[in-house]
């Protein structure tokens, strides 16, 4: 008897936190100052749905679906696979929280369409297309500040839409880390008409990013594009570089 009364309420108490709403959990788990946030959440902490993900006040996902993985809470984190439409495109990684508020996201692979992609920072008008692709291996955000980073962005086939006709521009490759609560990524080359080398840093807490590199294009590049970069940054330098500077608020 004894045996059954103990079997009946640890079923109990599990059916209980399968069952519980991942609303309520949420609410207990979330960063009080977290610069993620999500919206529109339903479903159980099992098998949820959240309409939209925002980050900084600003959406980047939606339609996002969660699986958990509750072998993780022996590891003290609450943790789940998720899938999640960000700028249109697919994107899955592993997202678990800590009780004293640490997010790590872990295994994300996403894929889009620059266009697509420029559009959430607002600059989808500027004329840039192409393809890219994500490998996020790990990330964690404390309170309102990156603690670990370490992830690599990939861009195919970039070109500049001028007038009637593309100019194709190449293949480029951003690997991401975290230096001084600041993500910063070098930037390069993998082929194509324009050489690229640089850094960009992009500090999350005071909203700001700085661009500073330098580009060249090969014999391959359409002789117009020297034109018209030449009419954005200016005169190259002896060797043929292009210098690249920017920086501004996010």
């Amino acid at each position: 008897m004894t045996r059954l009364i103990v079997a009946f309420l640890v079923a109990f108490v599990i059916g209980l936190v399968i069952f519980l709403p991942v609303r309520t959990v949420y609410g207990w788990v979330a960063p009080a100052e977290s610069p993620v946030t999500l919206h529109g959440i339903t479903g159980t902490i099992v098998d949820a749905k959240v309409d939209s993900i925002f980050f900084q006040n600003r959406p980047v996902a939606e339609d996002a679906h969660w699986d958990w993985q509750p072998w993780k809470l022996l590891l003290l984190r609450f943790a789940g696979l998720v899938q999640a439409d960000v700028a249109r495109g697919p994107v899955t990684g592993e997202v678990s929280v800590t009780p004293w508020g640490t997010v790590q996201l872990s295994a994300v692979q996403g894929r889009f369409n620059i266009t697509d992609l420029l559009g959430i920072a607002e600059l989808d008008g500027i004329g840039i297309g192409g393809g890219a692709s994500l490998d996020v291996r790990s990330l964690r955000l404390s309170a309102d500040r990156f603690s670990d980073v370490d992830g690599t962005v990939t861009v195919r086939d970039l070109a500049w839409a001028f007038g009637p006709k593309n100019y194709a521009l190449g293949d480029f490759e951003a690997r991401f880390v975290l230096e001084e609560q600041a993500l910063v990524g070098t930037l390069s080359d993998t082929g194509g008409p324009v050489a690229l080398e640089g850094t960009v840093r992009v500090d999350p807490v005071a909203r700001s990013y700085a661009l500073d590199g330098r580009l060249k294009l090969r014999s391959t590049a359409d002789p117009v594009l020297g034109n018209l970069i030449s009419g954005s940054l200016g005169r190259p330098d002896p060797q043929g570089w292009y210098r690249l500077r920017q920086q501004g608020q996010l």
